[in-house]
């Protein structure tokens, strides 16, 4: 699914991030959120750190080889990655501290 993301993103980067950023940002709050996913340091990941690091890897690969288009969201991007490195742990942690 992210390399189909990244394809979109590729074609027309800028109305793609417009559209796919925020939906990825959003699902990654409600994740952590609504269903505290990202909270266990356990090397055993449950069903919701699955679907968070699932949303975690989706961002990841529709912010590869977009060039200058990311620029628009480095605010975003800078606010996501950061509240997911101090709201979670575990692998979660680890998987959104590769996207910086």
């Amino acid at each position: 699914m992210g390399f189909l993301y990244n394809v979109l993103i590729k074609v027309n980067p800028r109305k793609s991030l417009k559209q796919l950023l925020p939906l990825f940002i959003a699902s990654i709050c409600r994740e952590i959120n609504i269903y505290r996913a990202g909270t266990t340091a356990d090397i055993d990941t449950l069903l919701g750190d699955r679907i968070l690091v699932w949303n975690i890897h989706l961002l990841g690969h529709s912010l590869t080889k977009v060039k200058d288009f990311i620029l628009a969201w480095k605010e975003e991007l800078f606010a996501i990655i950061k509240y997911m490195q101090l709201k979670c742990k575990g692998s979660p942690k680890m998987i959104a501290s590769n996207i910086t």
